[in-house]
C-alpha cells in the first residue's frame, strides 16, 4: 500500500508542477516578484498546515532540521524564486527543459565534492544535454531576454544539484517538510523586500495559452531528452548485469 502511495504520489508531483506554466501565462496583472511572493507564501501556509495536521510544530520542526535544514531551505528558496522569475522571461519549454538536466548536475557535483566515480555513459549523457542546451542559446543569441530566462532557469538545477550534494556530505537525515516550508518562507521573504523597493508543462502553455515551443527548443529539448532517458536507460542495464553475475557467482559456490 506504501509502494502504491508512493508511486501515485511521484506521478501527481510533476503533474501539478507542470501545470504552473500554463497558470502563470493567464496572470496578467501580477509582477513576477508578486507571483514568487504569492506562490511562497501560499506554499509554506500549506505546509505548515500539513505539519500541524499530522502533529507537528512547525517552529519545532523546523529547529530540529538545524544548519542542514536551513541551507536545503534555502536552496529551496532559490528554486522556487528562480523558477517563476524564469517564466517571466523566457518560455515553458525551455525553463523545463533546463531544469531537465538537475540529476546529471548532480552527478558531477558529487563527483567534485564527495569523489563518486562517474560511469562514462553519464559524461556522454552530460555532453549530449550540453550539446542540446546549446542549440536553444545559439538559437536565442538576438534575444538577450530569452537567454536571460534560460541563464535564470539554469540556477535551478545547479541548486538542487547543491542542496542533494550537500545533504549526502554532510549525512544529515534532514525532514525536508520543513525544508520546504523554511524554503517557502525564505522565498517569500525575498520577494517581500523586492516588492517593498517596486512534456506536460509545454503541453499545457501551448494548448492553454497558444505558447508554442519554438524549433529549437525541440531540438535541444529532445537532444537533453535523450541523454538523459539514455543515461537513466544505460544505468538500469548496468544495475540489471550486475545482479544477474552476483546470482551467477552465487550459484557456483
Amino acid at each position: 500500500m506504501k509502494r502504491g502511495a508512493a508511486a501515485a504520489l511521484m506521478v501527481a508531483a510533476p503533474v501539478l508542477w507542470s501545470s504552473a506554466g500554463v497558470v502563470t501565462r493567464h496572470i496578467e496583472r501580477a509582477e513576477p516578484i508578486e507571483q514568487v511572493f504569492w506562490r511562497s507564501l501560499f506554499a509554506f501556509a500549506f505546509v505548515a498546515g500539513f505539519l500541524l495536521f499530522t502533529g507537528k510544530n512547525p517552529l519545532r520542526a523546523a529547529r530540529v532540521a538545524g544548519a542542514a535544514g536551513l541551507f536545503s531551505g534555502a536552496m529551496w528558496a532559490v528554486m522556487f524564486t528562480a523558477f517563476v522569475i524564469a517564466l517571466s522571461l523566457t518560455t515553458t519549454a525551455n525553463t523545463l527543459v533546463m531544469m531537465s538536466i538537475a540529476p546529471l548536475l548532480t552527478v558531477v557535483c558529487a563527483r567534485i565534492v564527495l569523489t563518486d566515480p562517474i560511469p562514462l555513459r553519464t559524461w556522454l549523457a552530460a555532453l549530449a544535454a550540453m550539446a542540446g542546451i546549446a542549440v536553444m542559446f545559439g538559437a536565442s543569441t538576438d534575444n538577450t531576454r530569452q537567454v536571460g530566462g534560460m541563464l535564470v532557469a539554469l540556477v535551478i538545477p545547479v541548486a538542487s544539484a547543491l542542496n542533494v550534494v550537500a545533504l549526502r556530505k554532510h549525512s544529515a537525515q534532514v525532514d525536508l517538510i520543513p525544508a520546504v516550508m523554511l524554503g517557502g518562507a525564505l522565498s517569500c521573504l525575498i520577494a517581500l523586500l523586492g516588492l517593498l523597493e517596486v512534456v506536460l508543462g509545454p503541453l499545457w502553455a501551448w494548448l492553454g495559452a497558444g505558447e508554442a515551443p519554438a524549433r529549437s527548443t525541440l531540438i535541444g529539448g529532445a537532444l537533453v531528452l535523450i541523454a538523459l532517458a539514455g543515461n537513466e536507460l544505460a544505468a538500469l542495464s548496468s544495475r540489471t548485469r550486475s545482479a544477474r553475475y552476483r546470482r551467477t557467482a552465487s550459484s557456483c559456490r
